[in-house]
């Protein structure tokens, strides 16, 4: 039963009917319905509406204009309800004992805003069968299936999920609502997703301006919208063979790998989870060392003299050339792209049999035909002077052509000998050289054989000649066999110490 005005019943059940328009005018307690079209006056005669804790209004309260304002207070079990028509807000706010007028306000604003309000320093909770699942902190801080947590910030939203973990979705009207649209941002067991679930690319920004996207086939592109190689920006493509490529142009870098100051590795290799080389900076200021797992070293730095040159190493010992356990293993060019020039100021060693190879050598020389003890100046002159020669280590091969316009004092020397004089590099002495005339011209008299022969340490070789049919009529060329055109063409072949 409900009672208004008195908080104890009076047994009245009286009628009064609606052409009457008669007043009570003491206080009513009412059994059945109380029905009223409107109710008018001041106060409305609804200053205080009471409920038990066991409510005993067993009929309906019907307010058929649908208008029913400043009701005062409605008390329920220790709870209390006051409406609010004031000026701009009108509202439900509900207190009780310990939030006196604070307490939780629902309603609308003048703007039609509508609001709930929370107007003590607690939390604002939410819940669904009976389970909390959504809470607001005094803070701010917002927490779903879980009480929030902040590490910091000034406001945080702290998303808990047992099992599955936690996510945020966020979808439109484009990607659909569904569980595989939109992005999703998760936690689970430890691990965090961000996941595009849309054939469309994700973009990462800062200052307003994107830094890096990830398309819609995988690739990561920084400073670049579209995966070209031609674009300004860094991308790491995988479309089959994944491979990294840069636009930039000018004289910036591609890539830039660095490490702190002390020496090592800067880029390791690596096959089947084993390395088996890398890249980093030697002991040495501007070294660049190149390593294998078997201790082998290519070192390039800067030598002695400020000489660009690259190191060969095995346990400290350096050359250029393979460090293999056999021989015969290693190439260097190719029979179709072989190198231009090899320089060296060492030698050349085929293997453990041959003598190093040291020098090689071609130029020319000018030939000159010469009397043994000739007197000074010499007079003779000539109409060709041509020679060439080959050094190969210390043994030389030189060609000659040699023609006098005239024999001026060649035979006025005490001896009686003729000589190819002028070699390029001087007889070693020690083992005799030869010589083959393959042709001479204008001799005094007739001969069947000219040569050459080579045993003092000069640049001479005697010219010998053969009138018989064995090498024992073999003889030096007098000096009177020489006339004004005597010419000679031949090949000498001798061992030098230069």
């Amino acid at each position: 039963m409900a009672y208004i005005g008195k908080s104890t019943p009076i047994s009245v059940e009286d009628t009064v009917s609606k052409s009457a328009g008669g007043t009570f005018g003491g206080d009513v307690g009412v059994t059945g319905t109380l029905t009223a079209t409107s109710f008018s006056g001041s106060g409305l005669g609804l200053s205080d509406i009471i409920f038990d804790t066991t409510p005993q209004l067993g009929g309906n309260l019907d307010a058929n204009t649908k208008n029913i304002t400043n009701i005062g207070t409605v008390t329920s079990s220790g709870y209390t309800a006051t409406s609010s028509g004031s000026g701009t807000v009108d509202g439900l706010i509900i207190t009780n004992s310990d939030t006196a007028n604070n307490g939780l306000s629902i309603g609308v604003d003048s703007s039609e805003n509508a609001f709930i309000w929370n107007g003590s320093n607690t939390e604002l909770r939410f819940a669904t069968n009976n389970s909390q699942k959504m809470v607001i902190d005094e803070n701010g801080n917002v927490g779903i299936g879980v009480s929030p947590s902040n590490p910091g910030w000034a406001r945080n939203l702290h998303v808990h999920g047992a099992g599955n973990g936690g996510g945020l979705q966020l979808t439109d009207n484009t990607s659909g609502s569904g569980n595989n649209d939109g992005l999703s941002i998760a936690s689970y067991q430890g691990n965090s997703y961000f996941i595009n679930r849309e054939n469309a690319f994700m973009v990462f920004s800062t200052n307003d301006t994107e830094r890096m996207r990830i398309d819609s086939n995988g690739n990561v592109l920084v400073g670049m919208l579209t995966n070209s190689i031609t674009s300004t920006g860094i991308g790491l493509v995988k479309d089959g063979v994944s491979h990294m490529y840069s636009g930039v142009t000018g004289t910036n870098a591609t890539l830039m790998l660095g490490r702190g100051g002390s020496d090592g590795n800067v880029l390791s290799f690596n096959r089947s989870g084993t390395t088996f080389g890398s890249i980093g900076g030697g002991t040495s200021s501007g070294e660049l060392v190149i390593s294998t797992n078997s201790g082998i070293q290519y070192i390039s730095q800067k030598l002695t003299g400020d000489t660009d040159g690259i190191q060969y190493s095995n346990n400290g010992t350096y050359h250029l050339g393979p460090w293999l356990a056999k021989n015969d293993t290693v190439d260097l060019g190719r029979s179709n792209s072989g190198w231009r020039n090899l320089y060296l100021t060492g030698g050349i060693q085929f293997d453990a049999r041959s003598n190093k190879l040291d020098d090689y050598e071609e130029g020319t020389w000018t030939p000159t035909i010469k009397g043994y003890a000739q007197g000074n100046p010499h007079s003779e002159t000539y109409s060709l002077q041509n020679g060439n020669y080959t050094k190969v280590g210390n043994l030389v091969t030189a060609h000659f052509y040699v023609t006098l316009s005239n024999e001026g004092n060649i035979a006025s020397g005490s001896g009686a000998y003729s000589f190819i004089s002028s070699l390029p590099f001087t007889h070693a002495g020690s083992t005799a050289g030869s010589g083959v005339m393959w042709g001479w011209h204008s001799l005094n008299t007739g001969v069947s054989h000219v040569g050459c022969d080579m045993s003092s340490t000069s640049t001479l070789a005697w010219i010998t000649q053969a009138s018989g049919t064995s090498a024992t009529q073999t003889g030096y060329l007098h000096t009177s066999q020489i006339t004004n055109t005597t010419s000679f063409r031949g090949t000498l072949i001798y061992k030098t110490n230069s």
